[in-house]
């Protein structure tokens, strides 16, 4: 864990922002733009960006994060799943329910193949789907979208 994600934990965002910045710009020069811990601090970097309401930026970086992830460590690997499942986050607070859905759906298929059904992120995972589903099947977002 860097000290980026841990002042994100805390809800220190601009400072969490600036030190992921750097950190990213760093690995990118040292261990190139598709080793694997660099492709984990754009992951990083780009969660914050959605907390900060960022959303274009971070569903730019997180794609791109995740698309070289999947060449790299396979579409089914630890990390390229985490990262997709922070991709349906930012789509879910962007307010594209039905990609966010999709997507967590698949990140469940695989970690329920991978992972087995009852792992602890799989299931973590799975109670996500379901409340954004009924959210969703309920108008729950529809109604905040129209404040």
């Amino acid at each position: 864990m860097s000290l980026g994600t841990v002042w994100a934990e805390c809800e220190r965002l601009s400072d969490s922002l600036d030190m992921l910045k750097c950190a990213s710009a760093g690995l990118v020069t040292t261990l190139g733009s598709e080793h694997p811990m660099t492709l984990i601090a754009m992951a990083n970097l780009g969660y914050v960006y959605c907390d900060l309401g960022m959303f274009d930026e971070s569903i730019k970086l997180l794609e791109t994060a995740i698309a070289a992830s999947s060449r790299v460590s396979g579409t089914e690997h630890f990390n390229t799943l985490w990262m997709r499942e922070c991709l349906a986050e930012a789509y879910h607070r962007h307010g594209n329910m039905a990609e966010s859905i999709q997507l967590l759906t698949a990140v469940v298929e695989i970690r329920t193949s991978v992972l087995e059904p009852g792992h602890c992120i799989t299931r973590s995972n799975l109670r996500k789907l379901q409340l954004w589903n009924k959210t969703l099947s309920k108008g729950y977002f529809y109604l905040i979208e129209s404040f």
